[in-house]
């Protein structure tokens, strides 16, 4: 894939240079402590008898000299959805802690214990392991019963509800990561349904799940029956409340008040959240329309790369045979797309993606795929202050090929990429000036490069084409999570009708960004698409909720011609 998309490398510097703290976002909240280092202000003991104390710049819990007494948890006063959180803990051996997050309770349930998340700290070293289920190495050899420590540290636990969510069993270098008897460091993320623990930089734990989006953070005291003291003990516990983010908070000053409108909506996969396994040739787009159809997609945007020998256009019988499996599996083609950069100062190389986006308009047609995805490309070096004289030049390659659209009967959309198109202005000053009724804008919501991406989409909304719905309005490696109620709100209020395709993307940087200083999450696409699918279709569903079905009688009454009317009764 590299190969064949090196212009995009040239994106990082021009991104980088004009929007240093775009992409790392949740870099601008403001890291507050949870403990103040000599008192418990804000936080209040919930459960148990175990003693908690500040004391030496540290926060410690003492097990209960109540050998009857259930687990205890001192918790914080305010509750917490979407947060980072590091901290320091250490444990005495023999006692089983843990840290509890978007913990509740629950008057009507188990009555009222407290029950939710927890990242377990399983410091039993001395303790050999013979429950099931046992340990693997990395490897694959299960460890014998009894031969080891179960060593869960860091993985998920759900407290008085589920159990394990995600023990350590396949993790070695996780169950490795832990050390007894002295400071270890935790950084905990939860941002909507996905969870990621990882201990001393290690990835522990990746849960996606949504039974609780908030409550409380929670310093446990496991219940013991020895009568010893044991201690555990918590430091430097800094946390970042990603609610508290420039779009979150300008929420309030958007109109977002429901209108009345035609507006109707459809799902759709965008290829791309499989590039890997489509590079791989390890799945097919027939494959992908299975995928589609499998989970409940209404249609599929079968990006161009995937096809066999792209750039070259496919066979009619490749593009006729994948066109008949898509109405078969009952799964619309809601656009496709190619690699271009009209931005590019060469005009000879404009003229050839020219000629090749024409060739791709041509496939469109074949496939029934209504729209064509097109980039603006990447500002070349000494064009960075020059907007207006690279659209005065680029401006004649899209009037081209949206007159070709037109004649061809498929609309041409450029997608905002954070390249040359950064802002919803910018996006409407290139659509007038290409002039076509053909021609309009892919909504990403993820590469919109401004302290509101929520704004720059309403603003783009009565030119929109087709989207691209990311997990977070600040692009691939942020942790704000997209809000999809008043993303389609939006989209609703424009009376937008069309196509709503979803792409999941890895962390990664362009090459020239820098390496953020916060770790990577593994990406799996078999579990993040269905995931974001689900957070589309619940908000679609209350955006768009079905009118209740109202039965009326039948009656029809057909008058009889007048010679076999009754006569009139005198």
């Amino acid at each position: 894939m590299k190969k064949q998309i090196n212009y995009f490398n040239l994106l990082a510097v021009v991104f980088l240079a004009s929007t240093a703290n775009f992409i790392f976002a949740q870099d601008n909240i403001k890291k507050e402590s949870l403990f103040d280092g000599k008192t418990l202000n804000g936080w209040e003991q919930v459960q148990g008898s175990a003693k908690y104390e500040a004391k030496d710049g540290m926060i410690v819990g003492t097990t209960a000299t109540d050998l009857t007494s259930p687990n205890s948890f001192l918790a914080t006063k305010k509750h917490y959805s979407n947060f980072l959180l590091e901290l320091d803990f250490k444990v005495d051996e023999g006692l089983n802690s843990g840290i509890q997050f978007r913990s509740i309770i629950d008057p009507n349930y188990n009555n009222g214990i407290v029950h939710g998340y927890q990242v377990e700290i399983d410091p039993l070293k001395s303790e050999m392991y013979t429950k099931e289920p046992l340990n693997y190495t990395k490897e694959g050899v299960a460890v014998p019963s009894g031969t080891a420590p179960r060593s869960w540290t860091g993985g998920i636990y759900d407290e008085k509800r589920r159990g394990w969510l995600n023990d350590l069993t396949h993790n070695e270098e996780a169950r490795k990561a832990f050390k007894p008897g002295e400071w270890n460091h935790f950084r905990i993320e939860a941002s909507g349904y996905r969870i990621y623990t990882w201990l001393n930089g290690v990835l522990c734990a990746a849960v996606f799940d949504d039974m609780t989006p908030s409550g409380f953070i929670g310093l446990q005291v496991h219940a013991t029956k020895d009568p010893k003291p044991m201690h555990v003990y918590f430091k430097n516990m800094i946390i970042q409340d990603l609610t508290q983010n420039t779009a979150d908070l300008n929420k309030p000053n958007q109109d977002l008040t429901k209108k009345k409108t035609t507006s109707a909506v459809k799902t759709s996969l965008n290829a791309f959240s499989f590039a890997k396994k489509l590079n791989s040739k390890e799945m097919t787009l027939f494959d992908l329309i299975d995928y589609a159809a499998l989970h409940g997609f209404d249609a599929v945007d079968l990006t161009g790369y995937y096809f066999p020998g792209y750039p070259k256009v496919p066979s009619d019988e490749y593009i006729n045979n994948l066109k008949r499996h898509a109405f078969k599996m009952g799964i619309d083609i809601s656009g496709t797309g190619v690699r271009n950069s009209f931005a590019d100062a060469d005009p000879v190389k404009r003229a050839a993606d020219v000629k090749h986006v024409k060739e791709w308009i041509d496939v469109a047609v074949k496939l029934g795929a209504p729209v064509m995805r097109t980039f603006a490309g990447p500002i070349p070096a000494g064009y960075e202050n020059k907007w207006d004289s690279m659209a005065t030049y680029m401006a004649p390659c899209y009037k081209e090929i949206a007159e070709y659209g037109k004649l061809r009967g498929v609309l041409v959309g450029v997608q905002n990429h954070g390249d040359f198109l950064k802002t919803a202005d910018q996006c409407i000053k290139l659509v007038k000036m290409v002039d076509n009724d053909w021609f309009g804008i892919i909504v990403d919501t993820g590469y919109f490069i401004t302290d509101d991406p929520y704004l720059e989409v309403e603003k783009v909304m009565p030119y929109a084409v087709n989207y691209q719905v990311k997990e977070s309005p600040f692009g691939v490696l942020s942790r704000i999570r997209i809000d999809m109620p008043r993303l389609l709100r939006i989209v609703n209020n424009s009376g937008y009708r069309g196509y709503l395709p979803i792409e999941t993307l890895g962390d990664k940087v362009l090459k020239g960004q820098p390496k953020p200083e916060f770790p990577y999450r593994p990406y799996d696409a078999e579990i993040m698409v269905p995931a974001l699918l689900k957070e589309l279709k619940k908000a679609i569903a209350n955006e768009y909720p079905a009118p209740e079905e109202k039965v009326q009688p039948f009656l029809k009454v057909t008058p009889l011609p007048k010679k076999d009317q009754p006569k009139e009764k005198k």
